[in-house]
Order: structure tokens, then sequence, then C-alpha cells
């Protein structure tokens, strides 16, 4: 049985960290009852400093093995670049903490293996920061899939562009662009059902080598059934959120800033059915980028600590998505070479 808190209402984070993720998390935890952030780390500046004033938290530690050995928390939020990622999770669990870890959960997946392998013993609650399958939208959409609506899935198109984290990614602490933002959409098309892909192909370029090489990439997944998968991201372009494409038997179902529209494949073809669906598409409501998207993640996170329960993107899971990723670069190296993919299982 996994640890659980059942025993006491209050449930207690020590946030590793004080960049733009570190502020969402905080400002997520302060919006679930029963759950509050009481300490903060961050060596690398005067922001942890800043939180903890602005946001009441009681204790600020400059070294987070401080705050994972002395702070009186009942789990770790991990809000720091992916290559510092394995040595603190380690930590934690050893410390019997529980983690949430910013997405990817390490920089490789034998790091991955290695925490799977600890935390057998120890059996702590680990949430990789797939905070995407969370929000209203994939929810609705997954549900939209399970209906059969659209009838069986043949493609799917997922772009997601940003230029917000050139600072971060400038330095040689992040795991490489399919690693980083990719995995995002792979957590989702698993979580939406279509299960794991059996090969990867990727393609890419860059803009400004200085942040990542590439910077601007396409992986294209092979799933059973003919069912194929594209996902584009880039983090030199700006952007605010994903853009969505699958196209089914039935219908077509695609997500606008939030808003998920579903066109049947044989819709009415005239002139005013085809000005009804360009004012559908083109009319819309941007709520998407009106709220905390880390709500929904941080309350499953505590959820899970509370009742004793796996997280639903616990390290097994955080594993399949690296084979992939990792996969990913591969192919990418070698000039768009189809790589075949083996799993945990």
């Amino acid at each position: 049985m996994r640890h659980t808190l059942k025993h006491r209402r209050f449930i207690r984070i020590g946030v590793i960290g004080a960049g733009k993720m570190a502020l969402w998390h905080i400002r997520a935890y302060r919006m679930i009852r029963n759950v509050g952030v009481i300490s903060i780390a961050n060596p690398k500046s005067i922001n942890g400093k800043y939180l903890a004033n602005e946001y009441g938290i009681k204790q600020y530690y400059k070294d987070a093995e401080e705050l994972i050995n002395r702070s009186p928390i009942d789990a770790v939020d991990i809000c720091i670049p992916t290559r510092l990622h394995a040595k603190y999770i380690k930590e934690a669990i050893m410390k019997g903490l529980h983690v949430y870890s910013e997405k990817p959960l390490c920089a490789t997946s034998e790091e991955i293996s290695e925490i799977i392998n600890l935390n057998a013993r120890y059996k702590r609650i680990i949430f990789n920061g797939f905070n995407f399958r969370f929000l209203p939208e994939f929810i609705k959409m997954r549900d939209i899939l399970r209906s059969g609506q659209i009838g069986q899935v043949r493609y799917m198109r997922f772009l997601m562009t940003s230029e917000s984290n050139a600072g971060l990614f400038s330095s040689q602490l992040n795991a490489g662009l399919f690693n980083e933002f990719h995995c995002h959409f792979v957590d989702l098309i698993n979580y939406f059902g279509i299960g794991l892909p059996f090969s990867v192909r990727a393609y890419g370029t860059s803009i400004d080598k200085n942040i990542m090489n590439p910077d601007t990439g396409t992986m294209v997944l092979s799933y059973t059934d003919g069912i194929l998968a594209e996902i584009t991201t880039s983090d030199v372009s700006p952007g605010l959120v994903p853009q969505v494409v699958i196209i089914g038997s039935r219908a077509t179902m695609k997500l606008r800033y939030g808003r998920v529209i579903v066109t049947n494949t044989k819709s009415n073809r005239n002139i005013l059915g085809s000005i009804c669906l360009m004012f559908q598409e083109a009319i819309t409501i941007p709520h998407r980028v009106l709220r905390n998207p880390f709500v929904g993640s941080c309350r499953h996170f505590t959820d899970s600590i509370r009742n004793g329960e796996q997280s639903q993107c616990n390290e097994a899971a955080a594993y399949n998505v690296a084979i992939i990723t990792e996969a990913a670069h591969k192919s990418f190296d070698n000039n768009g070479e189809e790589m075949s993919l083996k799993f945990y299982k």
C-alpha cells in the first residue's frame, strides 16, 4: 500500500525553484482546500525570498537539500530545469516525501528507471507534470473520442509554439526539444485512449542554436490500425496555447484557444454552411489563457497523496513517454530514420 495522509487534513508542500512554473504552482495550491505551500528553496536568485514574502510562505531556503531534510513537509514540488530533477527526486523519496516534478520527470529514461527501482522500495506518490490531461478542453476531447462521435481516429495533429522559455533553455540544463515539449502531446494521445506508438520519426531545424538544437521540430508517430499522429513544437515562435486537429471517419474535432469544435465529415458544403463554419472557428473567446492551468494537476497530486493512490502520471508512465521522446531525438540525429519502440510494462 502506498503511504496515505487520510489521518492528516492539511497537506504541506515544499517548492523547489522560484521561476514562472513555481509561481503558477504556488497559486494553484492556494486554490485547493487543506493544502498549503509552507517552504520554498531557490539558490540562484532572490526570487524565492520574494515569493515567500508575497505568498506568506513561512520557510525560505537557499539550498534544496536543506528544504528536503529540514522542512516539515509531506511532499516536494520540483520546478527547476530538467537535468537537475533526478538528484532531488531521489533525495525526496528516500526522505519519505511524495514528489510532483515538472515534466519531463528526468532528462533520460535511464534516470527514470533508477527512480522506478528506488520507489519500488519506498512507495511514494510520484506525479510527472503532465497538466494538460487535467484541463477541461482535453477532458472534453477525451470524452468525445470515447463516445465514438467522430468515428475511428485516423489522423491527429498537435501544434504548440512558444518563446517564453528562451531564458531558461539558453543553458545546458534542458533535455532537448522533443523531451521538453513534445512529451505533453505524447502523453495526451495515450490519455485519449489511442495507446502507445510502435515507431517514431522526427525532423527539425534551428533558428537559434544557443537555445537548443533543434528548437523547432516535428515528431511523427505510428500507431496500430493505421493511426498517424504529427506533433510540432517550437521554442522560438510566439504562441499562447496548443492547437489540435483530430480527423475521424465520421467527423473532425478541433481545439482553438480552449474551445472544442466538432464538424461532421458530410456537413453542408453550400455557401451558407461554409460561412457558418468560418464564424464558428474564427469567433472564439480565449478563456483558456485566463485560468491557472495547474490547478487540476496539483489537485490530482494532493488527492493521490490523501487517498494513498498512484497518480495517473506516475514514474512508469513517465518512462514510457521518455522512451518515445529519446527515440525521436535519435531519429532527428539520423535524418528522420524510423525508430521502433519498446516500453516498460
